[in-house]
């Protein structure tokens, strides 16, 4: 029998095997150091295993980890940060299907430093722009950083106008059950029309649905004016919680503004007393306004400020309320004050703050006048008494350096000639008091006369010069 012939029988041509492309990438779990990711089973068609990467770059590596799972618990992320994650199929004999890839974005760490402040001041003016890790949605109108109206602090407010429904999430804090924690921030509103509805809640997620505890809710809100909203919250369960506001109104309303949102821990004990305390005055104007400010306590919600014209007295203010850190008013020229303030909170009040003083300036000042315009030529001729005063084209003229001797109960004549074209109505005023203001009783000694439209036209603003007049020079 030969042993050399070969015999070959059925020819194919046939595709080369391939390896099934990967189906049914899917991430879940993401938080901000973790995420589990998993993947269809391709074993079924002609899988023996996979590969996979985690990288922050959309195109695929050129080859990965090995392995038989169909999932893979991500670990050692980074937070806030955009992840690609890359999977391919395995057949064996260096086959593979082609890269799967998808994206996610790992969370914020919760925030564990409180006491916490957003004023939105680092952030440029725009729709929609948040602080980092914070939150929003949107039904109808935006939430927009804005100047306008003047923040409560610093330059930017948050803002939504109109018609509007939308939610804005702060971000997350790692909080501990049993431990009450204060939540507040300002409001204002654009106008005085009411029709906001403000709810505020808590949850461990930044969603509509995951505002689980409900801390307020007021129905057609309105005020103007920057109003502090506080709120306490003591969790159940130690975990991550987002406070959110939720903001729905008509097309009525046409503006509310929020500002210092403010998180930190509920206070157990009375507030001590502040440091820094200074008294800033005007050197030159003794009358004009005086600041006083202190350092903020970081446990107090508030101040009480009290002044006096002597030690202990209150005659200027009486344990006024402050919620800031200064507070202004406007004194006499060459007067001591004493002042203190004494910090608060929701315990009680600071004990043993010491009392401050200071003097203001030697002299008195009246009020700068700093008119914009005047109408044609203005005032261009006055008669007091028997001067003449001849006045320039100008916003405002000061004739004091020539003065005029009326007796009280005789009469002052006046005389002011207008080259306007415009009526204005005239009031004449006198400082019998010298006290730098003409806001006290008696001091309005004309009123109820007027010039008219005819230029120039010369009108008798004359009166008769009360009897309790001082014997004194006056302004």
């Amino acid at each position: 029998m030969r042993t050399d012939i070969v015999f070959i029988d059925n020819f194919q041509i046939r595709l080369t095997p391939t390896c099934p492309d990967l189906t049914g990438l899917t991430v879940s779990g993401v938080t901000a150091t973790t995420a589990n990711t998993s993947w269809n089973d391709m074993s079924g068609s002609g899988a023996t295993g996979y590969e996979y990467a985690i990288t922050t770059s959309p195109t695929p590596p050129t080859s990965g980890t090995a392995t038989t799972s169909t999932f893979y618990a991500a670990s050692s992320l980074l937070p806030q940060t955009v992840y690609y994650l890359h999977v391919r199929s395995s057949c064996g004999g260096g086959l593979f299907g082609n890269w799967a890839s998808t994206s996610f974005t790992t969370t914020c760490l919760p925030i564990t430093s409180i006491p916490w402040l957003e004023n939105f001041d680092s952030l440029t003016t725009g729709t929609n722009i948040f602080p980092s890790c914070w939150g929003y949605t949107n039904v109808t109108s935006t939430w927009s950083i804005s100047t306008s109206p003047t923040a409560y602090s610093g330059a930017n407010s948050l803002r939504r106008t109109w018609g509007t429904d939308g939610w804005a999430f702060t971000p997350t804090f790692s909080l501990t059950a049993g431990t009450s924690y204060t939540f507040s921030y300002y409001v204002r509103t654009n106008d005085t029309t009411v029709g906001y509805d403000i709810t505020v809640g808590v949850g461990t997620s930044q969603t509509s649905t995951g505002m689980t505890t409900t801390l307020s809710t007021v129905t057609g809100y309105q005020n103007p004016a920057w109003t502090l909203v506080t709120h306490q919250f003591t969790p159940t369960v130690s975990g991550d919680y987002s406070f959110g506001v939720h903001v729905v109104a008509d097309f009525a309303p046409n503006g509310i503004n929020f500002d210092n949102f403010e998180l930190k821990l509920t206070p157990s004990t009375p507030p001590a007393c502040t440091t820094g305390l200074t008294a800033t005055i005007n050197t030159s104007c003794g009358n004009f306004p005086t600041t006083l400010s202190w350092a903020a306590e970081s446990t107090a919600t508030g101040y009480y400020v009290t002044i006096g014209t002597t030690s202990g007295a209150s005659n200027i203010a009486n344990a006024t309320p402050v919620v800031g850190t200064s507070y202004t008013f406007n004194g006499n020229y060459n007067t001591q004050y004493f002042w203190k303030v004494v910090p608060y909170n929701t315990i009680g009040s600071a004990t043993g703050c010491v009392e401050q003083s200071f003097t203001t300036a030697i002299n008195g000042c009246y009020c700068v006048s700093v008119p914009t315009s005047n109408g044609g030529l203005g005032i261009t001729n006055a008669i007091i008494g028997s001067n003449p005063y001849v006045i320039a084209d100008v916003t405002y003229a000061d004739n004091t350096a020539t003065p005029n001797i009326i007796n009280s109960g005789a009469n002052a004549n006046i005389q002011l000639t207008f080259s306007t074209g415009y009526s204005y109505d005239i009031n004449i005023w006198i400082d019998f008091n010298n006290d730098y203001d003409f806001d006290d009783a008696g001091e309005l000694v004309k009123t109820g006369i007027a010039s008219t439209i005819t230029s120039p036209n010369t009108v008798d603003a004359s009166f008769t010069m009360p009897l309790t007049a001082p014997s004194s020079v006056l302004s």
